[in-house]
């Protein structure tokens, strides 16, 4: 395509489109918020996922429905340009934050897998050795019931330390969010400490959505065994 992500050390990612009838680069829309960025891969023609050196992921997009403006806006402003000058400036897009998520450690790398049957992920890397990965929700509804039960689980582990996955009782919303408010992202490694919770905490978190302990831990390990393949 004539799409270029780019990426720099301090402001971000940037959304780069090449003109060949020009031969210009033109810059047409780039992320809001400095990031520094360690790691990026292309998601498709439209979305970009990206690691910085302060421990988080995120997914910007560039605005679909801004396609056409753009556009507009590159010819006319090549139209009023003179010949052989610089390329003209536009008024750039935002990218869309999608999803943000903070892993803990500077992210060395991200990768586009398939673990099989259609199955794919963003695996990441980081710099203390960690591997994780990030995996899309099949359905709005998983997608609201994984989220009712973290947000449970986080309220479970506020008021009672003790069972927290944290050993220093760090909260768990303010330290995903340690840098970039997390956004859109069901923290898996939180949902798995369901199990070693008692079963009488467990009874009251599977009741707070509507579902019997035995069937929230029948859903997790499904989810784990489709993304294994």
């Amino acid at each position: 395509g004539d799409r270029l992500f780019v990426a720099d050390v301090e402001q971000s990612v940037s959304l780069v489109v090449y003109k060949l009838k020009h031969n210009r680069l033109i810059t047409v829309a780039r992320d809001t918020l400095p990031r520094w960025i360690t790691t990026m891969i292309a998601l498709d023609y439209h979305t970009v996922a990206a690691g910085d050196k302060f421990g988080n992921v995120c997914v910007l997009r560039f605005p679909l429905d801004m396609k056409d403006a753009i556009d507009s806006e590159i010819n006319s402003a090549f139209v009023v340009s003179t010949a052989g000058a610089s390329a003209p400036s536009i008024d750039e897009a935002g990218l869309e934050l999608i999803s943000c998520f903070h892993v803990g450690s500077v992210v060395t790398f991200l990768r586009r897998v398939d673990f099989g049957s259609g199955n794919e992920a963003i695996m990441y890397g980081t710099l203390d050795g960690l591997v994780g990965s990030l995996s899309p929700i099949a359905s709005q509804d998983t997608a609201q019931l994984l989220n009712a039960l973290q947000t449970a689980m986080r309220d479970t582990l506020s008021v009672e330390p003790a069972a927290a996955s944290s050993y220093i009782g760090r909260d768990h919303f303010a330290f995903r969010s340690y840098y970039y408010p997390a956004r859109r992202v069901v923290d898996g490694d939180l949902l798995e400490t369901f199990s070693t919770l008692p079963v009488a905490r467990q009874e009251e978190l599977a009741n707070g959505v509507k579902l019997a302990p035995r069937d929230i831990l029948s859903r997790l390990q499904s989810m784990r065994r489709s993304l294994l393949g």
